[in-house]
Parts: C-alpha cells; structure tokens; sequence
C-alpha cells in the first residue's frame, strides 16, 4: 500500500493513501486532502501517477511537477512530502489533522479527543488563543500544536515569563540595538521579531508586570515592534498563544491584569483537563511517557499491579508528575518490568534526595552558563541542568 505523509517543520501532520490518480491536497473542502493553514492555498498541490507508474507532484496547472521517489522528501509550498509503503494493516487513516497521538496529545478519554478536536478547529485561524489549566497539564504540548496544525511558515517560538524580571522581560520581548545599554555589544533580535510568520507562545502570561502588558497589548492592535534603544518600528505578524494556570478574570478585577488585554487574548480559549479527570488517559500516557525514556533506561514496561496502583494516586502534579514518578522508577527497577513496588519511591525516597543534592555537584560556572544560554529565565535553565528551580533560586542567591 502506497502512502504518502505531509510534513511541517520535520513533524508529520498527516498520512493519507494514494488510492487512485490524481490527487489534490489544499484548504478547500472539495480536495481529496483538507489541510488547514493561513499558507494553504484552496488548491496547493496535486498528486498523480504517469505512464511509466510513478507519483509526481506539484502545483496545480504547473509545468514544474516533480517526481515524488519512495524514501526521499520532497519540499513543495512550505510543505514536505514523503512516499512509502505500509503493509494492508496500517490503510485506516483520517484525511484531516490530527492523527490521535499526533504532536504528543496522548490519551483516549472524551477530554482528550474534544482537545484535539478543538485544536484542529483553531489551528487555521488568526486570533490569539489562552490556554488555561493547572500545572502539568500539557499547555505548551497544546501550543505547539496549534503550531503545527496552521502549517504556519514561520517558527514556534516560547517564552516562559514567570522566570524573568522586568528588564529582562522587555529585552527578550523587543529585542534592543547595538549600544541601548552597557553591554549590549550587538543587536538582538526580540521574540516579536523571531516569531514573525509562525507563532509566538507566552507562558505563564499572568506574571507580565502591567507596563508590559500595555505594550503587548499596542502591538497586537497595530503589529509593529521597535527595539529598546532603537528608532525605527518593524512590521511583525505572529499567532499568540498564551497560558497560565490562573484566575486572569481575577486579577483584572484586582488591578493586577489589564482587563483589555484579558479580552483580548481570551477570545478563543482552550482548557486543558487535569489527569484526574481522565483516567483512561493514565495508562496510554505511562506507556508514550516509557517509550520516550527507552534510550536512556531501557525498554521498559508496567505490570499490571503497577497500573492498578497507578489508578488509585491522585497525581495533583498531573502528567508531569507521572513522567517524574515512572522515570524514579525505571531508573531503579530491576529488569524490562516495573512493578508496584518499585513505584513505592516518592518525593522522600533517595531518587529525590539525589535529585535535591544534584545542585550541590554542579560548579558556579555551570550555573552562570545556563543562565547566560536562557538569557535569565531560571525555569529554563533548571530544566537544562535538571535541578529543581527553588534550589537553582537558592543557589543563585548565594552566588
């Protein structure tokens, strides 16, 4: 069976197969393949078989149609096609994005598919999108997703904001110029600029001090940007997506939020589900989460017992918490099978304890370094160094 995969930027969006001649791809609805995007045009490609057998593709009406060999990638309006066959097992596939499981949206509850279906319903539009739910729940999972699905021409670009001061705040926002400030020995690019045609993600969006919020809130109304210390503004056009895991309304109301950006950027909203509430997503997850973690533990698996008790914890971290928990466990479980025991460690054991003390083997220079590399951001950096933030927060104090 012939099938042929569409990729952006390296990630697969869909597989569909080639099951007669031609075969037209676009955003229009009477394509054979509905794709959705602001750069998919109503008719963006066309699929056929010549005489000597072989599939070609390009734009339609085109002279320049190219021949699309089993194996290789061919590059077509931003978008990359790849040919291969699969055995008669592997034909059920949809014709529109995205595949269950498709960019890292594991589960199989009810929650789980409405979340795809809502992101496959927004990814074409413009708008700004909030992202709202509790922590490790997936919200950058879901902003990457967006991402992917609008076939956007430009790059993903994320910014956590809880991690940076003011100062730091608008230079990573605007970028600044050559000679703005003592040691600005080089112009820098801001994230407006970077994320310009692609989409722009904004974590934690809830810690902006109010005098960036006024800011973000002129250049979604007008879409130009200046740098600190610059005089000329630059065109920028950008998909936000922003998230956070509280009560904006709240805040606006306490004067801590602008209530105008609030409406702004909650036009469009996307609520991600707590792990509790989608049990049936907790196995399929360990499973993605141990497949992931195989190349640096092993090929590993859950025993039945240890997916019972894995259904009676609560997991007020969600699925963050349960990477955590099944990596612990996997590191210090003896052979290819977890079993309930091993799935006893908690945050008291010796894992965490290890865990805790791994900021003490690291130097000053390590830390300064991955400071430097995430520009400030300390969640950023703990993450690189693979300690937890309170004690990368401690331990820069001291410094």
């Amino acid at each position: 069976m012939e099938l042929v995969t569409v990729y952006h930027h390296d990630s697969p969006v869909v597989r569909f197969p080639l099951e007669h001649s031609p075969i037209t791809v676009g955003s229009n609805l009477e394509n054979d393949v509905v794709l959705a995007g602001d750069h998919v045009a109503e008719r963006h490609l066309v699929l056929y078989r010549d005489e000597a057998g072989c599939w070609r593709a390009g734009p339609p009406g085109s002279e320049a149609i190219a021949e699309l060999r089993p194996g290789a990638r061919l590059s077509l309006g931003g978008l990359a096609l790849s040919l291969d066959c699969a055995p008669e097992a592997r034909r059920s596939f949809p014709a529109a994005l995205p595949r269950s499981g498709e960019f890292g949206i594991v589960g199989v509850s009810a929650k789980t598919r409405r979340l795809r279906l809502c992101i496959e319903r927004l990814a074409p539009l413009r708008g700004p999108v909030l992202v709202c739910g509790e922590t490790g729940t997936g919200k950058e999972l879901v902003a990457s997703a967006l991402h992917l699905a609008s076939l956007r021409k430009g790059a993903f670009v994320a910014v956590n904001c809880g991690g940076l001061t003011s100062s730091l705040l608008e230079d990573t926002l605007f970028g600044h110029e050559k000679g703005a400030f003592t040691g600005a020995c080089a112009e820098h690019r801001g994230v407006f600029e970077r994320a310009h045609a692609g989409t722009l993600f904004l974590d934690e969006i809830g810690e902006i001090p109010l005098s960036q919020q006024a800011a973000l809130l002129r250049i979604l109304d007008d879409g130009v940007v200046r740098r600190v210390g610059g005089r000329d503004d630059r065109k920028v056009e950008f998909r936000l997506v922003t998230a956070t895991n509280r009560n904006l309304e709240k805040l606006a109301g306490e004067g801590r939020f602008r209530l105008d950006l609030f409406h702004r950027l909650c036009a469009l909203r996307i609520t991600t589900s707590p792990l509790r509430e989608r049990p049936e997503d907790l196995e399929p997850l360990a499973a993605h989460f141990l497949s992931l973690m195989a190349t640096e533990v092993g090929h590993k698996r859950l025993s039945s017992e240890a997916i019972r008790r894995l259904s009676k914890r609560d997991f007020p971290g969600n699925a963050r918490q349960l990477r955590n928990l099944l990596y612990r466990a996997a590191v210090f479980s003896r052979g290819p099978l977890i079993r309930a025991a091993d799935l006893e460690l908690d945050e008291s054991d010796t894992a965490t304890v290890s865990l805790r003390g791994a900021i003490c083997e690291l130097s000053d220079a390590d830390v300064v370094t991955a400071l430097s590399r995430h520009r400030g951001n300390v969640s950023g950096a703990a993450k690189e160094l693979g300690v937890p933030r309170t004690s990368l927060r401690d331990r820069i104090r001291r410094l």
